[in-house]
């Protein structure tokens, strides 16, 4: 016993004496490495019938396991739950996409697997600039460039697993209630983001002396979002785009409110945003 624990400390010894930025490259490169393997091997093929799941699970699971590797020893009970929820989402959305869009030719499956990899390599980035701040308790130059970076990809994310969630449907004799699945699922997500968002932004403690509980206020919308727009013979795309771009003007309107930075230009920008994605939907 006392050579395996002489062991493990020589081992995390080790890896501590590793620079980060090489643990980033190395989890980075892991994970293109999954994606393709899936892209060549699994991607083609139907969830259920094929029997497939118990590989995305190993994908999913690796793919999370390699994520918290680079940042392992700044986690703890506490913060954990602020900072999986995201990358969870956004683990198994990619995933996901590459199966629910079989049609799309392997160049551009590739090209989205390269794509994804960035977007995981600065998701890595950014966690660990927040923890960093969480540890040291002030700010460092690193923080704003990566609070911007998260809200980019907490969007995309976001966009990536609403897309897949009204892409499931339910069998059988529980097909009707598919919108019921598919709002929960859209509550407990935006949910979760919302709690992560804050949490990245530095914002828990402004937020406290608004609503009382923003991240259910803005699930509670999403969730009735949801439920409307199933009501509309909108593709699973823009639907998703739709209550992504509900999501973005409400966490934006609710930091802005934290930070008291509401102003005449921020109601027009929301207005733009709204006219575009509208006038998107009815070309679409």
């Amino acid at each position: 016993m006392k050579t395996l624990d002489n062991a493990l400390n020589r081992l995390k010894s080790v890896d501590q004496s590793i620079e980060k930025r090489y643990k980033f490259l190395f989890v980075t490169g892991i994970f293109l490495a999954l994606q393709t393997i899936f892209i060549l091997f699994y991607s083609d093929y139907d969830l259920i019938q094929k029997g497939i799941v118990s590989q995305l699970i190993i994908f999913f699971t690796v793919s999370i396991i390699v994520f918290l590797y680079p940042i392992v020893y700044q986690i703890t009970l506490s913060n954990l739950p602020k900072i999986i929820s995201v990358p969870f989402g956004y683990v198994i959305s990619s995933f996901l996409l590459l199966r629910f869009f079989p049609n799309l030719n392997i160049l551009f499956k590739l090209s989205f697997s390269i794509f994804s990899t960035f977007i995981f390599y600065y998701l890595v980035l950014a966690t660990n600039v927040f923890l960093v701040v969480e540890e040291r308790g002030r700010n460092i130059p690193l923080v704003r460039p990566a609070k911007t970076v998260f809200l980019f990809i907490e969007i995309i994310t976001l966009f990536f697993v609403l897309t897949n969630t009204f892409k499931m449907i339910l069998p059988g004799a529980f097909l009707e209630l598919s919108f019921i699945f598919h709002m929960f699922v859209v509550f407990i997500s935006t949910y979760f983001f919302a709690l992560q968002y804050w949490w990245s932004q530095n914002l828990e403690q402004e937020l406290n002396s608004l609503v009382g509980n923003e991240s259910f206020v803005i699930a509670l919308v999403m969730g009735i979002s949801a439920l409307t727009i199933s009501f509309f013979p909108l593709e699973s795309f823009f639907k998703a785009l739709a209550l992504t771009t509900v999501y973005y003007i409400f966490i934006s309107f609710f930091q802005a409110v934290a930070l008291h930075r509401v102003y005449k230009g921020l109601y027009i920008e929301f207005l733009s945003i709204i006219l575009a994605v509208v006038a998107f939907l009815l070309i679409s």
